[in-house]
């Protein structure tokens, strides 16, 4: 028994193997790895970019250059005139704003040389009135100039157009040098003018410390009314009547009149000045 199972596993020694022999078989592996090599190399083949170019001549460089150059040139002057088209027009909507301005210091400083003018006449009036031997039966007036010539107006240039100016770059938008010199001296006038002004108002302090010392301040109620001065009834006494004092008051006010009377040789300068002003801006500006 022993001897057929040992030959039974000799007799069938390829149970256990393939039928097909190995020189028949392909492995899947190197297969699948065929058909990849084979794609790259095609690729390789009809995707690859020729990089080699014939040189340009010279005048074709030249010739970009030039268009280039032509186009960044040609949008430079278009914005230039773009700019300088939108400043002529703001230009001119200013010189319109500054024309009407011109207009209202005109009316404004025709009413203050008024006011000066009367300021004058009254500071006279009362000095001879206050440096006669007598002056008892004049009270009446003595009290309606003495109150009147301590008030005051004074002129403030409508100037909002011209910050409006130095707002947006000065007056170089304005073209037109003659307009400028003509501003600027106009604005330096108005600088002058302020001054006087403002030692005007000191004086007239001034003048009002005296008056309180020599005026009833009892009478001076009974004249205002409203903004309205008007002379008291009769010849009131006056409060004091001390020739210090009363010298004291023509003294303040004789500073007060000279100050009026170079305020009204300004605002004639002034005056002048804005209407030539206004002449050459409506002349250029049409």
């Amino acid at each position: 028994m022993p001897d057929n199972t040992d030959e039974e596993h000799l007799d069938n020694p390829a149970n256990t193997q393939p039928e097909n022999s190995p020189d028949e078989i392909i492995p899947t592996k190197d297969a699948e790895t065929i058909k990849p090599k084979e794609e790259t190399e095609n690729m390789e083949v009809h995707h690859h970019p020729d990089l080699h170019h014939k040189p340009k001549k010279w005048k074709e460089y030249f010739l970009e250059f030039l268009m280039i150059f032509l186009a960044v040139t040609m949008g430079f002057i278009a914005e230039n005139i773009r700019e300088h088209i939108m400043e002529h027009k703001r230009e001119k909507q200013y010189m319109q704003s500054l024309l009407l301005d011109l207009k209202t210091d005109i009316s404004n400083i025709e009413m203050v040389q008024k006011q000066n003018l009367l300021a004058k006449q009254v500071g006279d009036s009362l000095f001879l009135l206050l440096t006669l031997p007598d002056y008892t039966n004049e009270t009446n007036s003595i009290y309606y100039y003495g109150r009147v010539f301590s008030a005051r107006t004074f002129f403030n240039m409508r100037d909002g157009t011209l910050k409006q100016l130095n707002n947006a770059g000065g007056l170089r938008l304005i073209n037109h040098q003659e307009i400028v010199d003509s501003l600027e001296a106009y604005q330096y006038t108005y600088a002058e003018l302020l001054k006087l002004q403002e030692l005007k108002e000191i004086q007239l302090l001034n003048y009002r410390n005296v008056m309180c010392k020599v005026f009833d301040v009892r009478i001076l109620e009974t004249m205002v009314n409203g903004e309205k001065i008007t002379r008291p009834v009769g010849n009131p006494k006056l409060f004091a009547e001390n020739k210090d004092l009363l010298n004291e008051l023509l003294m303040k006010a004789h500073f007060v009149k000279r100050n009026n009377a170079q305020l009204l040789t300004m605002f004639a300068e002034m005056k002048q000045m804005n209407m030539n002003l206004q002449t050459i801006i409506s002349k250029e500006y049409h």
